[in-house]
C-alpha cells in the first residue's frame, strides 16, 4: 500500500499527507504548533490492490450488519494520525464468535468498537483533521455490511479488513454502496445487493465461519 505524500497550504489551511513508516512522531502537534493557529488537514490517499470475497473473508474474523455511531477522535499514539472510535450495534452476524448462542443471522446486539483512521481533534486549540480519501464516511447510524479484524494496536477493539476493506453500506433495497472511493478495489462479480453478499458468505463460511 502506497501512500502519496504533499506538503501544501492552501488559503491558510496547513494540508499534508505522509508516506506511511515516515512519521518521526508527533508529527501532528508539531505542524499545529507551526500553523500559526490555521487548521490542519491531512489528507491520506492510498494505492489499493483489488481484493476477491474469499480474500476479504480471509482476512475477516468478524462479518455483520448493524447500525454505527461516532464515539470520540483522538490522537494517534505515535501523533502522526487522527482516529476515530465508532460504537456498532449488530442487527445480523454472518461471522461471528463461535461461542455465541445465537445461529449466524439472528438479530442479537452485542456492540463492539470500530476504530478508523480519520476524524478532528484540537491540539493546542488548533483545528486538526485527517481526512482519508480512499473512503467515504460511515454514515451516522446507517446500516452497515462490516467485514472486520481485530485491531492490531488495541485487541479489544477491531477494524476493517486490511484497514480499509469491507464496509458496504446498505441503501434502500438492500443494494450496497461501497464506502471505498478507489475504482475496481472489487472485482468483476463481486456481489451488489446485501442478498446475495449475505449467500456467498453463507456458502463460503459454513456454519457462521471462525473466531
Amino acid at each position: 500500500m502506497r501512500i502519496i505524500a504533499a506538503l501544501l497550504l492552501v488559503i491558510g489551511t496547513t494540508t499534508t499527507a505522509l508516506a506511511q513508516g515516515n512519521c518521526p512522531g508527533n508529527e501532528l502537534s508539531d505542524l499545529a504548533a507551526g500553523s500559526g493557529g490555521q487548521p490542519v488537514i491531512r489528507h491520506i490517499k492510498s494505492d489499493l490492490p483489488s481484493l476477491s470475497l474469499d480474500q476479504l473473508l480471509d482476512n475477516s474474523i468478524v462479518v455483520l450488519e448493524g447500525h454505527v455511531a461516532p464515539l470520540r477522535s483522538y490522537l494517534s499514539p505515535d501523533g502522526c494520525n487522527v482516529l476515530t472510535d465508532y460504537e456498532v450495534t449488530p442487527a445480523a452476524w454472518f461471522v461471528a464468535p463461535p461461542q455465541r448462542s445465537a445461529a449466524p443471522g439472528a438479530g442479537v446486539a452485542q456492540r463492539i468498537v470500530l476504530t478508523l483512521v480519520g476524524g478532528s481533534v484540537e491540539i493546542n486549540g488548533t483545528p486538526v483533521s485527517v481526512m482519508n480519501d480512499n473512503m467515504a464516511s460511515l454514515p451516522d447510524g446507517g446500516s452497515m455490511m462490516l467485514f472486520l479484524q481485530r485491531s492490531r494496536s488495541d485487541g479489544t477493539k477491531f477494524e476493517l479488513a486490511r484497514g480499509v476493506y469491507g464496509a458496504f453500506e446498505v441503501k434502500a433495497g438492500g443494494t450496497l454502496n461501497p464506502l471505498l472511493r478507489a475504482p475496481g478495489v472489487y472485482p468483476a462479480g463481486f456481489p451488489e445487493d446485501r442478498e446475495k453478499l449475505v449467500a456467498e458468505i453463507q456458502r463460503r463460511r459454513p456454519g457462521g465461519g471462525r473466531w
